[in-house]
């Protein structure tokens, strides 16, 4: 998204807010703290949303001006804010269906951020690809470290009550690194995240998204598909960091390799 975004996009990051938290599956998804609202539109909006550029002194200021929109509550600590139409919001996709996945390419595009490189969407092959030089394509919000954490936080805030993972925040720690009762609930927030992200840019870039951004398919085993994208992230990082001789000893599956060399992805 551009550096600052008006009124009426932050507005559609607070509809958007909810939408998510609908899709989630929340008995209670219509009501949520402003801090929960706040990190859900930062991560949306790749940090871009900011009350200050709107004239705003406080982000509670901005929740104030939104009477048709939000009611708010301050009895609780911090205040918390209620969804006034709640009828008006449906999901416009099912992300948390069984078996979605986001496209390959935008997946990549938007976790590949330890590569160092910057993806673009071209319009013409409807694809995503890494940035060439000076290619004017639109650049992909490619999630970085900073924002990675920022997520894992809101993952944890947004729990009742919140768990001490603060050490796991801080590492980017993967959905195995956690308790097995949490893993399931931050795989689905993550990659609704991600998903949030890859809408808020084709919106704010004026482009249709493809049609096959989210895909279903049958999982193969017990792992959820964002699983093993975690799992694929920190395998990527640990092989950043080996030298020559641990690369060369290094053993793989040889059903992966056959995969790869086809060009196939499997996530």
């Amino acid at each position: 998204m551009d550096d600052d975004i008006s009124l009426s996009q932050s507005k559609d990051l607070v509809i958007r807010a909810f939408v998510a938290a609908k899709r989630s599956g929340r008995n209670d998804w219509h009501r949520m703290t402003i801090a929960v609202l706040k990190n859900r539109m930062l991560a949306m909006s790749a940090n871009a949303f900011t009350e200050r550029t709107l004239g705003f002194g406080r982000f509670l200021d901005f929740v104030l001006s939104m009477p048709e929109l939000l009611e708010l509550d301050s009895s609780t600590v911090p205040p918390s804010v209620t969804l006034v139409d709640r009828d008006s919001v449906e999901p416009e996709a099912r992300i948390t269906d069984p078996g979605a996945r986001i496209r390959a390419d935008l997946w990549n595009a938007i976790v590949d951020y330890g590569s160092g490189c910057e993806w673009v969407w071209n319009s013409d092959s409807g694809q995503a690809r890494e940035r060439v030089g000076g290619d004017p394509s639109p650049i992909l919000p490619s999630l970085t470290p900073d924002l990675s954490k920022e997520i894992r936080s809101s993952f944890v805030s947004s729990l009742t009550p919140p768990p001490a993972l603060s050490e796991w925040v801080d590492r980017n720690g993967g959905a195995f690194e956690l308790p097995s009762e949490l893993r399931g609930p931050w795989t689905a927030f993550f990659k609704e995240a991600v998903y949030q992200r890859l809408v808020g840019f084709f919106s704010s870039n004026d482009i249709s998204p493809p049609s096959d951004l989210l895909q279903f398919h049958k999982r193969p085993s017990s792992q959820t598909s964002s699983e093993s994208s975690e799992l694929r992230e920190f395998v990527l990082r640990v092989v950043r960091e080996m030298n020559s001789q641990e690369l060369a000893s290094l053993s793989l599956p040889s059903a992966a390799v056959f995969r790869a060399s086809r060009g196939l992805v499997a996530r």
